[in-house]
């Protein structure tokens, strides 16, 4: 089951939600994103970010593959949230949608290590929302059943691209940035550094990515 759907009220007010994951089935280590949905009265829900975690908050995910102990857990366990920016996103009648980054919430990177070269399994993913619509947030929570394959010579493909994104464009991609590092992949220290690119460019994607010990 790659999306669920569920109902909940908020100060009185009816919303449908619902969430799927993207691009199954997905590639372990690679990019999960999955897409949450809101329907129900027009007015603004609030949404924040977190600095320190370089995420959006409110949002969590925990998981477990079928048959493997892996442990998946929240990278940023560790990090002192410092707070960031609150806003309002409008929900319209054609509803709301968010979609969120799993690597930035979980270590997705460890199903590589859950199944054999080219094997495949299926991971459960507990996707939890304080929705905040009113004066107190409401927990929405489902889980999803995603498809999971293992292809080490894809996901290098995958981390190759982003590190052409992040150092060969015009401009700096901080959005590709931003995935590049949640990826966590053991070897994109090195790949960044031969990328021929200008010094000062390469030093800002070293500089973003996490500390590989």
């Amino acid at each position: 089951m790659t999306e669920a759907h569920g109902t909940a009220e908020a100060d009185g007010a009816a919303y449908e939600y619902a969430v799927r994951v993207e691009d199954v089935p997905v590639l372990a280590g690679g990019p999960m994103v999955v897409v949450w949905s809101l329907h129900g009265t027009p007015g603004h829900i609030a949404l924040g970010g977190s600095r320190a975690h370089n995420r959006v908050t409110g949002f969590s995910f925990a998981g477990a593959m079928d048959g493997a102990d892996v442990p998946l857990t929240d990278p940023a366990a560790d990090v002192v949230d410092l707070g960031g920016p609150m806003g309002l996103r409008p929900l319209s009648e054609a509803g709301l949608t968010v979609s969120l980054l799993v690597n930035q919430y979980l270590t997705v990177e460890n199903l590589r290590t859950a199944l054999p070269p080219g094997g495949n399994g299926v991971l459960g993913l507990r996707c939890h929302w304080d929705l905040v619509a009113g004066a107190e947030p409401v927990p929405l929570e489902l889980t999803l059943q995603v498809p999971v394959r293992r292809d080490d010579d894809a996901l290098a493909d995958v981390v190759r691209e982003h590190v052409d994104a992040v150092l060969r464009t015009e401009k700096p991609d901080e959005d590709a940035l931003t995935r590049l590092a949640a990826l966590r992949y053991p070897d994109t220290g090195r790949l960044v550094s031969a990328g021929g690119a200008d010094p000062q460019r390469i030093a800002w994607v070293l500089a973003s990515l996490p500390d590989p010990s």
